[in-house]
């Protein structure tokens, strides 16, 4: 073997391996990046659900308010003005 066909072949090795390297590092990067969006999907599916318990929670604590007797006195003085 000359030095040339000796040359070639670490040539195409050293670069079959770096285009397995960089092929491995992206399916690892996509892999991550999928993994992420999940995340981010369960917390914005939690996000949705708490935030709607809270708008419930509100809703009738406020309703509760406006049934007390003070509040609905000083709201009808309002109205009646």
């Amino acid at each position: 073997m000359t030095l040339l066909e000796i040359s070639q072949i670490i040539f195409y090795l050293s670069a079959s391996l770096l285009i397995m390297l960089a092929l491995f590092v992206l399916g690892f990067v996509a892999y991550e990046s999928i993994v992420v969006v999940r995340s981010i999907k369960g917390f914005m599916q939690k996000l949705k659900t708490e935030s709607s318990l809270l708008y419930q929670r509100l809703d009738s604590a406020l309703a509760a308010v406006a049934k007390l007797s003070l509040f609905s006195k000083f709201f009808n003085s309002k109205k009646n003005k």
